[in-house]
């Protein structure tokens, strides 16, 4: 007995034979007949086949019977990526299509899990890796001034551009800046159509230094550049504030007042080391209270009456030296005679003596 399944779908048939004749017993007999579904492949291709963040992915799946190889027609196909899903629509043959928009990603590697099912063919689930790529990126920074002193204020700015097209990549990049004298993150500036950011130059020895410009975002590729700033000594002046010429008698003290300003900032210089020398006297002058004063006395009694110059310099690490020059005129000390409870003229005979008292001052 030959049995035709075409007509039937694959599953689990039982049937039973009943087999009869005169004068003998009849007998029946059960049998199974078990209809396997045909078992199909799945083949996936990409266009483009690495795409970036941004483009339209046509994806195509070709469902074949894996027996013979032909194609499977009329399928359901779905795929899924992530948490989008799509069913494919059939084309032609064993082929299904789907277009996948790529920016509803961030760029990454995903597993795209494809499912196909038909009456009679095998269920079948496949999964397959698709990467995202970033766009390709570039940059350019600026720094103004380029020259600076500890305490000043410098701006960055920074053009993060896609590279192909050179649009700027707007307010989602991640941009810093790094160097010895600390690091911070620029910020998208719609005025000015960049990343800017404006920052205290602070502990920076002298010389030339290198400041890392680094940009980066989910989507747009990581690129760098590298800044040159040169730091100079801050200017200096010492500005007198006693007189600049002083004039006193022998033996007096007398007082130097300086303020030492920092000309690049116009700002006061605190914590410097102020010196003086006049003669054979040196010594140093004492920060007042208020900042970038200075003072000391000088007491005249180790110097002769004379004109003297009164040298003053300045010193701190990262500040440029500062000097000025006092005059200091040395005069006699004035003084006077008086008679003390004594006349003028006193009367007495030949032969006496005569006493007068005087308050020499």
């Amino acid at each position: 007995m030959a049995i035709n399944t075409s007509g039937l779908d694959a599953q689990l048939y039982r049937f039973t034979v009943n087999a009869t004749k005169s004068q003998h017993l009849s007998q029946s007999i059960s049998a199974d007949i078990l209809l396997a579904a045909i078992p199909v492949q799945i083949e996936l291709v990409f266009s483009p086949a690495n795409p970036l963040w941004g483009d339209l992915i046509q994806i195509q799946a070709n469902v074949t019977n894996l027996l013979t190889g032909q194609p499977v027609v009329g399928a359901y196909v779905n795929l899924t990526i992530a948490t989008t899903s799509c069913n494919l629509t059939w084309i032609i043959d064993g082929l299904y299509n789907c277009t996948v928009d790529s920016s509803d990603f961030s760029s990454g590697e995903y597993t795209i899990t494809v499912e196909s099912s038909l009456v009679n063919f095998e269920s079948r689930v496949r999964d397959f890796q698709i990467r995202i790529e970033k766009i390709p990126a570039k940059i350019t920074a600026s720094l103004d001034p380029q020259t600076a002193v500890n305490g000043q204020i410098v701006t960055i700015e920074v053009d993060y551009l896609i590279y192909s097209s050179s649009l700027p990549i707007e307010d989602v990049g991640y941009v810093t800046y790094s160097w010895v004298g600390g690091t911070g993150v620029l910020t998208w500036s719609t005025i000015d159509g960049k990343y800017v950011v404006d920052f205290q130059v602070s502990g920076a020895s002298v010389g030339s230094h290198q400041i890392l410009v680094q940009a980066s975002s989910a989507n747009f590729k990581s690129v760098s550049y590298q800044l040159t700033i040169e730091i100079t000594e801050i200017a200096t002046q010492l500005v007198p504030i006693s007189n600049i010429v002083e004039t006193v008698n022998f033996r007096d003290f007398t007082n130097i007042t300086v303020y030492l300003n920092n000309t690049d900032l116009n700002l006061p210089v605190d914590g410097a080391t102020i010196s003086f020398g006049v003669g054979p006297i040196v010594g140093n002058l004492t920060e007042l209270g208020t900042p970038g004063y200075y003072s000391a006395y000088i007491n005249t009694s180790y110097l002769s009456v004379q004109e003297w110059t009164v040298s003053i310099s300045s010193v701190k690490p990262g500040f440029a030296p500062s000097s000025i020059q006092f005059t200091l005129r040395i005069e006699n000390i004035e003084t006077s005679i008086e008679l003390y409870n004594t006349p003028a003229t006193l009367a007495g005979n030949y032969g006496e003596t005569v006493t007068f008292y005087f308050i020499f001052t």
